[in-house]
C-alpha cells in the first residue's frame, strides 16, 4: 500500500476539472484524466494550460523551456485515418499497411529519428514511447474501443525514469 504523504486539490478554471497531486515513496503521484501517474519530487512548478488539450505541465527548473514533464490530450495526432493503436504498431514496424503512408513517414521522422522506440504494454494500455536524451514522448492508449491518446513528454528523462511514470500500470 502506498503511503501518502501530501494532498494538494486544485480547482482548474472552475470548469468542475482537477488534478491530485500526493507525495509518496514512487514519487509526486498525479492524477491526471482518470490516470495516475508518478513524477519526480519537488517540481518548481506545476500548471495546467486550460486549452482544448487539457496540459499540466511539471515544470523542475526555473530555466525557461527546460526540464519539464507534459501531459496532454493529442487531439489533433493524424493517424493516416486508421485507429490509433494500429498506427503506432505500423510505425514501430517500419512497414506500411492499412494507414497512409504520408501519415506514417511524417510520425517516424518527427517522433522516431534517432530515437529509441517501442511499447509497453499493462494492465489494459499500451504505452508507446520515443526516447533520447533530448525528448522523451510517450502515447498512451487504452485497450477500450473509442478511448482517448494521451501524450507524455520529457526533455530530460531518460527510458527508465520515463517508464517510472507508469509504474502503476506497467
Amino acid at each position: 500500500m502506498r503511503r501518502c504523504q501530501a494532498l494538494l486539490l486544485l480547482p482548474l478554471l472552475g470548469l468542475g476539472l482537477a488534478f491530485v497531486a500526493t507525495a509518496q515513496s514512487e514519487g509526486l503521484r498525479i492524477v491526471y484524466q482518470n490516470y495516475d501517474f508518478y513524477v519526480p519530487e519537488k517540481p518548481v512548478l506545476m500548471a495546467y494550460l486550460g486549452t482544448d488539450s487539457d496540459i499540466l505541465i511539471a515544470k523542475y527548473s526555473e530555466k525557461p523551456g527546460k526540464k519539464f514533464i507534459g501531459f496532454s490530450r493529442e487531439r489533433d495526432l493524424n493517424t493516416g485515418e486508421c485507429p490509433p493503436a494500429a498506427f503506432f504498431e505500423q510505425a514501430l514496424e517500419k512497414r506500411n499497411g492499412a494507414c497512409r503512408e504520408g501519415s506514417l513517414k511524417a510520425f517516424r521522422t518527427v517522433f522516431m529519428k534517432d530515437r529509441d522506440s517501442g511499447r509497453w504494454s499493462g494492465e489494459g494500455h499500451q504505452f508507446y514511447y520515443f526516447v533520447s536524451p533530448e525528448q522523451s514522448t510517450v502515447f498512451i492508449i487504452s485497450d477500450k474501443k473509442n478511448e482517448a491518446v494521451y501524450k507524455v513528454e520529457s526533455d530530460y528523462l531518460d527510458k527508465d525514469a520515463i517508464k517510472a511514470i507508469f509504474s502503476e500500470y506497467l
